[in-house]
Order: structure tokens, then C-alpha cells, then sequence
């Protein structure tokens, strides 16, 4: 019988602070865990993601982070189509989309990622 496979979501903060990331990040977290999903929270927004910075959410990560001011991922100020990269100014558009559709399979955030647009967060986009 074949091994079943794990369902992954990960998750970023990007752009500036706002209330309610770290409730945000739990509500996805708690909730992907109660169906059996693994969570990777990716460091420190884009940049996290391109350079591979990641933790893996678990109930014990996601414990206690309500009354944390910030967001207990951190994040940066970086424009994916205008990332720092090795000392020159690079656009990671492209690669920021194929980590995202190889490890994630979040169409929504890699067709947000492609476009452009601002996304405070992979799991929810903003009203």
C-alpha cells in the first residue's frame, strides 16, 4: 500500500506589521493541523522564502503567540521583482514562483507573486 501524502501549506508575512498576523497565522495554523497538514513558516517574509529560511508551525510554535506584538515570523520590506541578491538588485519573481508551485501549490499566492500584487500573507489575502 502506498505511503499517503502529507499536505503542506506554508505561510509568510511581508510588508510591514499589522494587528492580527500572529492571530492569522495561528487561525491557519491550528486549523491545517486539525486536518492533518504540516505548517512551514517562512522567515522574515520573501526573502525567508528565497533563502530558505523556514520553521516548521507546530502546536507548540503556535501556542501563546496571540498576545506576541509583530509576528512571530517576522517579516521584511523586499519586493520580489526588486530583491537584493549578492550585492545587485535581482527579480525573483520567477523563482519565488517556482518554490512556491513546487513545494506549495498555492495558485492564488504564486498567480499574486506573478502579478505583482501586494499579499500580507500566503494563506490570506486581505479584505
Amino acid at each position: 500500500m502506498a505511503k499517503p501524502k502529507i499536505k503542506r501549506i506554508g505561510i509568510l508575512t511581508a510588508g510591514g506589521d499589522s494587528p492580527g498576523l500572529n492571530a492569522a497565522i495561528r487561525g491557519v495554523g491550528k486549523t491545517a493541523l486539525s486536518y492533518g497538514m504540516e505548517i512551514i513558516g517562512f522567515r522574515d517574509g520573501f526573502r525567508g522564502l528565497v533563502e530558505d529560511r523556514k520553521i516548521k508551525l507546530d502546536k507548540y510554535a503556535l501556542a501563546g503567540i496571540l498576545t506576541v506584538g509583530g509576528t512571530i515570523l517576522g517579516t521584511s520590506r523586499d519586493k520580489p521583482h526588486r530583491m537584493l541578491i549578492d550585492g545587485r538588485t535581482r527579480d525573483m519573481t520567477e523563482v519565488i514562483v517556482k518554490i512556491i508551485t513546487n513545494t506549495a501549490s498555492n495558485a492564488w499566492f504564486a498567480w499574486a507573486v506573478a502579478a505583482r500584487k501586494r499579499a500580507r500573507c500566503a494563506c490570506i489575502r486581505p479584505g
